[in-house]
């Protein structure tokens, strides 16, 4: 099963890659937002928030397409009251509010992989265009969000393509951002700012209150029209040729678009043997919600005791498809949801002869 680049990418951004983006590459059917792995049980403390725990770093071309657009409503009404709000709000776009940024800090420290996490503690860290398991303002996305994968069918070279692909959107975001804003009159120097965030744009503190006279200083005319310079920023940025995109974008353009063609070529789902056994040598651990987890690879693979009992029943003798009608009693589709990441991460390997 394939798809293309294009369908991981705003529309925005279609022309800018008119060949590229045309090229298939495996569907994610395990690591999908309609299908969340988190959200699969109950008791899991993702279940309301999937892996978007995440404050997203939009570009003001993004905003200000959201702001536009006829549809999105909802998310058009969050980003409104965010804007209100002026926390995280800069001409580049959003940047993640002090307090946010300190409670995800301390809450990563604490929790270094995705388990013991209590569900408070992941709801806190919510997206703030998280609905009801949707994205409010996915047809203007930024770089992560349209790259991550909590697991990828393509393995480790699916997760270097994802990789590279978020580093050249980030790129793409950091310099058409700059580009809009220097058309638009904006100071040379407030541009040569090598990553915008809350620690070298001081407008809000940990408890969300605003510094009046920074904010002032950081937008300087345009305080009090957010909105309108998002929308200015749009303009600009949905007018660019291909000429100009590559212009601005420079030689790194082709070095990325060369870089991610060959990283395409090598992102394949591999065929699995039919003859499977458990790797007994990858250890594990019962997490605090119950399940277990495989220690394999630096990787976090998690399924529940119902699962790891049937994956102990592979033990060479049987085809790995015989082995997963074992699982239709319980409503599992195991060679969908289970197989290939267990494959991929060496838990589930090659009987040898």
């Amino acid at each position: 099963m394939t798809t293309t680049v294009s369908s991981k990418l705003p529309p925005l951004y279609h022309r800018f890659f008119p060949d590229f983006i045309e090229n298939e590459i495996p569907a994610e059917t395990i690591a999908t937002c309609d299908d969340c792995v988190f959200c699969r049980q109950p008791q899991n403390p993702f279940i309301n928030t999937k892996c978007c725990t995440y404050y997203p770093q939009m570009s003001n071309y993004l905003i200000g397409g959201l702001l536009q657009d006829s549809g999105w409503t909802e998310g058009k009404k969050r980003m409104s009251a965010l804007i209100k709000s002026r926390k995280g709000v800069t001409p580049y776009g959003l940047i993640r509010p002090k307090g946010y940024d300190l409670l995800d800090q301390e809450l990563r420290s604490l929790h270094p992989t995705d388990t013991g996490w209590t569900q408070m503690e992941v709801e806190a860290l919510r997206c703030p265009f998280y609905d009801k398991g949707q994205c409010t303002v996915w047809a203007y996305r930024e770089h992560c969000c349209s790259t991550h994968f909590c697991f990828s069918v393509g393995g480790k070279k699916g997760k270097q393509f994802w990789s590279l692909l978020n580093d050249y959107l980030i790129l793409v975001e950091k310099e058409l951002s700059k580009y809009a804003l220097y058309q638009l009159g904006w100071e040379a120097d407030k541009l040569l700012l090598e990553k915008p965030d809350c620690r070298n744009i001081l407008i809000d503190n940990p408890l969300g209150e605003i510094n009046e006279e920074h904010y002032a200083a950081l937008w300087g005319v345009w305080a009090g029209r957010e909105e309108q310079l998002y929308a200015a920023c749009y303009e600009i940025i949905s007018q660019l040729d291909l000429d100009t995109f590559e212009r601005i974008m420079g030689v790194n353009h082709q070095i990325y678009l060369a870089k991610l063609t060959l990283s395409k070529t090598q992102f394949q789902v591999p065929d699995i043997p039919e003859f499977l056994i458990y790797n007994r040598k990858i250890d594990t651990e019962t997490t605090k919600e119950g399940d277990i987890r495989y220690l394999s690879s630096g990787t976090h693979v998690v399924v529940s005791p119902l699962i790891h009992k049937l994956v102990d029943k592979f033990d060479g003798t049987r085809t790995y498809h015989s082995l997963s009608s074992l699982f239709i009693p319980f409503g599992i589709d195991f060679q969908k949801d289970y197989l290939l990441m267990l494959y991929l991460n060496n838990i589930l390997i090659k009987k040898e002869a």
